[in-house]
Protein backbone atom coordinates (compact mmCIF):
# COMPACT_ATOMS: atom_id res chain seq x y z
CA UNK A 1 0.00 0.00 0.00
CA UNK A 2 2.83 2.40 0.89
CA UNK A 3 4.53 1.65 -2.42
CA UNK A 4 1.37 2.41 -4.42
CA UNK A 5 0.78 5.58 -2.41
CA UNK A 6 4.29 6.85 -3.25
CA UNK A 7 3.91 6.36 -7.01
CA UNK A 8 4.23 2.68 -7.88
CA UNK A 9 1.60 1.48 -10.36
CA UNK A 10 2.00 -2.30 -9.96
CA UNK A 11 3.59 -4.97 -7.79
CA UNK A 12 4.44 -8.68 -8.01
CA UNK A 13 3.33 -10.91 -5.12
CA UNK A 14 5.20 -13.95 -3.85
CA UNK A 15 5.45 -16.74 -4.72
CA UNK A 16 6.55 -15.40 -8.12
CA UNK A 17 4.82 -16.81 -11.19
CA UNK A 18 6.93 -16.32 -14.35
CA UNK A 19 3.91 -15.93 -16.66
CA UNK A 20 2.35 -13.30 -14.44
CA UNK A 21 5.67 -11.44 -14.23
CA UNK A 22 6.05 -11.50 -18.03
CA UNK A 23 2.46 -10.30 -18.53
CA UNK A 24 2.87 -7.46 -16.04
CA UNK A 25 6.24 -6.38 -17.45
CA UNK A 26 4.72 -6.38 -20.95
CA UNK A 27 1.83 -4.24 -19.69
CA UNK A 28 4.24 -1.76 -18.10
CA UNK A 29 6.29 -1.56 -21.31
CA UNK A 30 3.13 -0.85 -23.30
CA UNK A 31 2.09 1.84 -20.83
CA UNK A 32 5.56 3.39 -21.01
CA UNK A 33 5.44 3.39 -24.84
CA UNK A 34 1.98 5.02 -24.80
CA UNK A 35 3.18 7.62 -22.30
CA UNK A 36 6.22 8.42 -24.47
CA UNK A 37 3.99 8.85 -27.53
CA UNK A 38 1.69 11.17 -25.57
CA UNK A 39 4.66 13.16 -24.28
CA UNK A 40 6.09 13.59 -27.79
CA UNK A 41 2.66 14.63 -29.09
CA UNK A 42 2.40 17.23 -26.30
CA UNK A 43 5.83 18.64 -27.16
CA UNK A 44 4.91 18.83 -30.85
CA UNK A 45 1.62 20.57 -30.02
CA UNK A 46 3.47 23.13 -27.89
CA UNK A 47 5.88 23.77 -30.75
CA UNK A 48 2.98 24.16 -33.19
CA UNK A 49 1.26 26.54 -30.76
CA UNK A 50 4.40 28.70 -30.47
CA UNK A 51 4.77 28.70 -34.26
CA UNK A 52 1.11 29.69 -34.70
CA UNK A 53 1.54 32.60 -32.29
CA UNK A 54 4.70 33.75 -34.10
CA UNK A 55 2.99 33.54 -37.49
CA UNK A 56 0.00 35.49 -36.20
CA UNK A 57 2.30 38.14 -34.75
CA UNK A 58 4.23 38.47 -38.02
CA UNK A 59 1.06 38.57 -40.12
CA UNK A 60 -0.50 41.13 -37.78
CA UNK A 61 2.60 43.34 -37.94
CA UNK A 62 2.63 43.14 -41.74
CA UNK A 63 -1.07 44.07 -41.84
CA UNK A 64 -0.81 46.94 -39.36
CA UNK A 65 1.77 48.88 -41.37
CA UNK A 66 -0.35 49.30 -44.53
CA UNK A 67 -3.44 49.93 -42.41
CA UNK A 68 -1.62 52.76 -40.63
CA UNK A 69 -0.70 54.26 -44.00
CA UNK A 70 -4.30 54.02 -45.22
CA UNK A 71 -5.56 55.61 -41.98
CA UNK A 72 -3.11 58.48 -42.41
CA UNK A 73 -4.18 58.92 -46.04
CA UNK A 74 -7.85 59.03 -45.00
CA UNK A 75 -7.15 61.82 -42.49
CA UNK A 76 -5.10 63.79 -45.03
CA UNK A 77 -7.80 63.41 -47.70
CA UNK A 78 -10.41 64.86 -45.33
CA UNK A 79 -8.17 67.84 -44.64
CA UNK A 80 -7.17 68.41 -48.26
CA UNK A 81 -10.68 68.11 -49.69
CA UNK A 82 -12.36 70.21 -47.02
CA UNK A 83 -15.75 69.45 -48.53
CA UNK A 84 -19.33 68.87 -47.44
CA UNK A 85 -20.05 66.66 -50.45
CA UNK A 86 -22.08 63.76 -48.94
CA UNK A 87 -20.76 61.24 -51.50
CA UNK A 88 -17.11 61.99 -50.73
CA UNK A 89 -17.75 62.02 -46.97
CA UNK A 90 -19.61 58.72 -47.22
CA UNK A 91 -16.66 57.10 -49.05
CA UNK A 92 -14.19 58.41 -46.47
CA UNK A 93 -16.44 57.22 -43.62
CA UNK A 94 -16.54 53.75 -45.19
CA UNK A 95 -12.74 53.72 -45.47
CA UNK A 96 -12.39 54.74 -41.80
CA UNK A 97 -14.91 52.10 -40.67
CA UNK A 98 -13.06 49.42 -42.64
CA UNK A 99 -9.71 50.43 -41.14
CA UNK A 100 -11.13 50.38 -37.60
CA UNK A 101 -12.72 46.98 -38.24
CA UNK A 102 -9.47 45.51 -39.54
CA UNK A 103 -7.47 46.90 -36.61
CA UNK A 104 -9.96 45.43 -34.12
CA UNK A 105 -9.81 42.10 -35.93
CA UNK A 106 -6.00 42.00 -35.71
CA UNK A 107 -6.00 42.89 -32.00
CA UNK A 108 -8.65 40.29 -31.16
CA UNK A 109 -6.91 37.48 -33.04
CA UNK A 110 -3.61 38.33 -31.36
CA UNK A 111 -5.30 38.34 -27.95
CA UNK A 112 -6.99 35.02 -28.73
CA UNK A 113 -3.67 33.42 -29.69
CA UNK A 114 -1.94 34.81 -26.59
CA UNK A 115 -4.71 33.59 -24.28
CA UNK A 116 -4.76 30.12 -25.83
CA UNK A 117 -0.99 29.78 -25.51
CA UNK A 118 -0.87 31.23 -21.99
CA UNK A 119 1.31 34.17 -23.04
CA UNK A 120 -0.82 36.88 -21.40
CA UNK A 121 1.10 38.56 -18.57
CA UNK A 122 -1.02 39.72 -15.63
CA UNK A 123 0.47 42.18 -13.14
CA UNK A 124 -1.88 42.77 -10.20
CA UNK A 125 -1.73 46.19 -8.54
CA UNK A 126 -3.99 48.82 -6.96
CA UNK A 127 -5.88 50.49 -9.80
CA UNK A 128 -7.88 53.70 -9.50
CA UNK A 129 -11.23 53.09 -11.23
CA UNK A 130 -11.80 56.81 -11.80
CA UNK A 131 -8.67 57.05 -13.92
CA UNK A 132 -9.37 53.90 -15.97
CA UNK A 133 -13.04 54.64 -16.60
CA UNK A 134 -12.38 58.27 -17.50
CA UNK A 135 -9.77 57.23 -20.09
CA UNK A 136 -12.10 54.62 -21.60
CA UNK A 137 -14.99 57.06 -21.90
CA UNK A 138 -12.72 59.64 -23.57
CA UNK A 139 -11.53 56.95 -25.99
CA UNK A 140 -15.07 56.41 -27.27
CA UNK A 141 -16.35 60.00 -27.05
CA UNK A 142 -16.03 60.63 -30.81
CA UNK A 143 -17.65 57.29 -31.71
CA UNK A 144 -20.54 58.07 -29.36
CA UNK A 145 -20.90 61.56 -30.85
CA UNK A 146 -21.07 60.14 -34.38
CA UNK A 147 -23.88 57.83 -33.27
CA UNK A 148 -25.66 60.57 -31.30
CA UNK A 149 -25.25 58.60 -28.05
CA UNK A 150 -24.73 60.06 -24.58
CA UNK A 151 -21.95 58.65 -22.38
CA UNK A 152 -22.85 59.04 -18.71
CA UNK A 153 -20.63 58.22 -15.69
CA UNK A 154 -22.36 57.78 -12.33
CA UNK A 155 -20.97 57.05 -8.85
CA UNK A 156 -17.60 55.76 -10.01
CA UNK A 157 -15.09 55.39 -7.19
CA UNK A 158 -12.74 52.97 -5.51
CA UNK A 159 -9.54 51.00 -5.93
CA UNK A 160 -9.43 47.46 -7.30
CA UNK A 161 -6.71 44.83 -7.48
CA UNK A 162 -6.19 44.34 -11.20
CA UNK A 163 -3.86 44.71 -14.15
CA UNK A 164 -4.52 48.29 -15.27
CA UNK A 165 -3.75 47.65 -18.94
CA UNK A 166 -5.99 44.57 -19.07
CA UNK A 167 -8.79 46.24 -17.09
CA UNK A 168 -8.71 49.15 -19.54
CA UNK A 169 -8.90 46.68 -22.43
CA UNK A 170 -11.84 44.85 -20.82
CA UNK A 171 -13.84 48.04 -20.22
CA UNK A 172 -12.98 49.34 -23.68
CA UNK A 173 -14.37 46.15 -25.20
CA UNK A 174 -17.57 46.32 -23.14
CA UNK A 175 -18.15 50.03 -23.83
CA UNK A 176 -17.47 49.42 -27.53
CA UNK A 177 -20.03 46.60 -27.51
CA UNK A 178 -22.59 48.80 -25.76
CA UNK A 179 -22.17 51.47 -28.44
CA UNK A 180 -22.10 48.93 -31.25
CA UNK A 181 -25.40 47.27 -30.36
CA UNK A 182 -27.31 50.30 -29.06
CA UNK A 183 -29.66 52.27 -31.29
CA UNK A 184 -28.57 55.78 -32.35
CA UNK A 185 -29.38 58.65 -29.95
CA UNK A 186 -29.44 56.36 -26.92
CA UNK A 187 -27.55 56.43 -23.62
CA UNK A 188 -24.59 54.39 -22.32
CA UNK A 189 -24.23 54.55 -18.54
CA UNK A 190 -21.21 53.44 -16.52
CA UNK A 191 -21.66 52.87 -12.80
CA UNK A 192 -19.88 51.09 -9.92
CA UNK A 193 -21.44 49.30 -6.97
CA UNK A 194 -19.45 48.49 -3.83
CA UNK A 195 -20.28 44.94 -2.70
CA UNK A 196 -18.05 44.96 0.37
CA UNK A 197 -14.96 42.97 -0.60
CA UNK A 198 -15.46 43.63 -4.31
CA UNK A 199 -16.62 46.30 -6.71
CA UNK A 200 -19.06 45.61 -9.53
CA UNK A 201 -18.60 47.73 -12.64
CA UNK A 202 -21.84 48.10 -14.58
CA UNK A 203 -22.10 49.15 -18.23
CA UNK A 204 -25.75 49.79 -19.06
CA UNK A 205 -27.07 50.34 -22.57
CA UNK A 206 -30.46 50.60 -24.27
CA UNK A 207 -29.87 47.86 -26.82
CA UNK A 208 -32.38 45.11 -27.65
CA UNK A 209 -30.97 42.67 -25.07
CA UNK A 210 -30.09 38.99 -25.56
CA UNK A 211 -32.77 36.38 -26.34
CA UNK A 212 -33.16 33.76 -23.57
CA UNK A 213 -32.13 30.88 -25.84
CA UNK A 214 -28.87 32.64 -26.84
CA UNK A 215 -27.54 33.78 -23.47
CA UNK A 216 -25.41 30.64 -23.07
CA UNK A 217 -23.49 31.72 -26.20
CA UNK A 218 -22.34 34.95 -24.56
CA UNK A 219 -18.66 34.99 -23.60
CA UNK A 220 -17.95 31.94 -25.79
CA UNK A 221 -15.31 31.74 -28.50
CA UNK A 222 -16.74 32.93 -31.85
CA UNK A 223 -20.20 33.14 -30.26
CA UNK A 224 -22.55 34.69 -32.81
CA UNK A 225 -25.93 35.99 -31.62
CA UNK A 226 -28.97 37.27 -33.50
CA UNK A 227 -28.68 40.95 -32.32
CA UNK A 228 -26.58 42.78 -34.90
CA UNK A 229 -24.59 46.04 -34.69
CA UNK A 230 -26.82 49.02 -35.40
CA UNK A 231 -24.29 51.09 -37.33
CA UNK A 232 -22.73 48.57 -39.74
CA UNK A 233 -19.86 47.93 -37.32
CA UNK A 234 -17.92 44.66 -37.63
CA UNK A 235 -17.97 41.80 -35.13
CA UNK A 236 -15.74 38.71 -34.89
CA UNK A 237 -17.53 36.97 -32.02
CA UNK A 238 -14.27 36.99 -30.01
CA UNK A 239 -14.57 40.19 -27.97
CA UNK A 240 -16.64 38.90 -25.05
CA UNK A 241 -14.70 35.62 -24.91
CA UNK A 242 -11.48 37.62 -24.54
CA UNK A 243 -13.16 39.75 -21.85
CA UNK A 244 -14.14 36.63 -19.88
CA UNK A 245 -10.66 35.09 -20.08
CA UNK A 246 -8.98 38.29 -18.91
CA UNK A 247 -11.48 38.94 -16.12
CA UNK A 248 -11.05 35.40 -14.77
CA UNK A 249 -7.25 35.68 -15.05
CA UNK A 250 -7.55 38.55 -12.53
CA UNK A 251 -9.84 36.47 -10.24
CA UNK A 252 -12.95 38.39 -11.28
CA UNK A 253 -16.35 37.46 -12.67
CA UNK A 254 -18.26 38.76 -15.67
CA UNK A 255 -21.92 38.37 -16.57
CA UNK A 256 -24.98 40.01 -18.06
CA UNK A 257 -28.41 41.08 -16.80
CA UNK A 258 -31.21 41.41 -19.36
CA UNK A 259 -34.32 42.97 -17.80
CA UNK A 260 -37.59 41.59 -19.14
Amino acid sequence: VQGLQTGANDYIPKPIDAEIVQARVLTQLQLKAAFDIQKRAYVELKKADVLKFKLLSIASHDLKSPLSNIAMAEVLLRQLMDTDDPTILSVLDTVKMTIDGMNNLIVEFLDMAALQSGKIDIGIENVDLNHVIDSVMKQYAIQAQEKGSDMVIRDVSGLVLADQKRLTQILSNLVSNALKYSPPNSQITLNTVNDGDSIRIEIIDQGPGIPDNERDLLFTEFGKLSPRPTGQESSTGLGLWIVKQMVEAMNGQVGVDCPD
